[in-house]
């Protein structure tokens, strides 16, 4: 791997045994004379979106966004300043009422680079994205080769019936004259916490709740869970509907590791340019 041939590894075991829960400003990594913090790290997690991840650890992610900013500089496609504030106020708001600890500590600052970083990598993988495609054929050596990663996870069957107030919800509840939805299958974490462990507690048939939500109060009933399923061959796979997020999430995962490689083609002269180094493992 080349990238992997260009960085310098200067671990040092007493700094790790000094500090074995290092904190989040501590430094991870240099690029050129701009370092990398543990924050860093954590805030490009929170920031980046599936379709601007890329098949790479984080911290590579972030070195590679760096590296693509010289890129973009010398092909004069480096985005504005102003975008970058803009999109800093936008997850500023975003995350007001739910930020971690380290960024209110901080303030916008760290934020700020964050967002710089994951305007940048969005950039770079724009010039490739528009090329870069994935065949049937692509699909199929992926699906022979990973036929664990084709697996539809279980799902509870549960059907809803909502109510104004928790006294008209109990009421219906306690004598059984409940207005239930179609049943349909779902994904536990597709639902709140509550709701979660008290479907993972309960009966096929019971009826739990009342659930606030939104001002309004639901009775869930649970009818059955629905174990994994995989598909049973390739076509059935590209066929059937019922297998339409696992080819998505396979192509998805197809697609990022392509932007990498080429990525890595277009800025490997920008990467040789550049001194990378790394202090401790991400």
């Amino acid at each position: 791997m080349f990238l992997e041939s260009l960085i310098r590894l200067t671990f040092t075991p007493t700094l790790a045994q000094e500090n074995p829960e290092p904190q989040p400003d501590s430094i991870v990594a240099w690029v050129d004379e701009t370092p990398i913090t543990r924050l860093h790290i954590q805030l490009h997690k929170m920031l980046a979106g599936e379709d601007f991840m890329l098949e790479n650890s984080t911290l590579q992610n972030i070195i590679l966004a760096r590296v693509a900013a010289k890129y973009l500089k010398e092909k004069d496609m480096l985005p504005e300043e102003s975008s970058i504030e803009e999109e800093t106020s936008i997850y500023a708001m975003q995350y007001d009422m739910d930020r971690p600890p380290y960024i209110l500590e901080n303030g916008e600052g760290p934020l700020k680079e964050a967002v710089r970083d994951m305007v940048y990598l969005q950039s770079a993988i724009q010039l490739v994205k528009n090329y870069v495609i994935i065949t049937t054929g692509d699909m199929k050596k992926f699906y022979e080769k990973n036929p664990d990663f084709f697996v539809v996870p279980e799902k509870y069957k549960i059907s809803f019936a909502k109510y104004d107030t928790r006294e008209e919800a109990l009421e219906a509840k306690n004598n059984g004259d409940i207005a239930w939805s179609p049943a349909i299958p779902i994904d536990l974490q597709g639902l709140t916490q509550e709701i979660r462990k008290a479907l993972q507690n309960a009966s096929p048939g019971e009826v739990i709740g009342p659930f606030e939500k939104n001002g309004a109060y639901f009775l869930v009933k649970y009818v059955e869970k629905v174990p994994p399923k995989k598909p049973k061959s390739f076509e059935d796979l590209m066929e059937n509907d019922e297998f339409s997020f696992l080819r998505y999430r396979a192509q998805s995962k197809l697609l990022r590791e392509r932007y990498l490689k080429e990525l890595k083609s277009i800025l490997w002269p920008y990467y040789k340019q550049t001194h990378i180094t790394i202090l401790r493992k991400n």
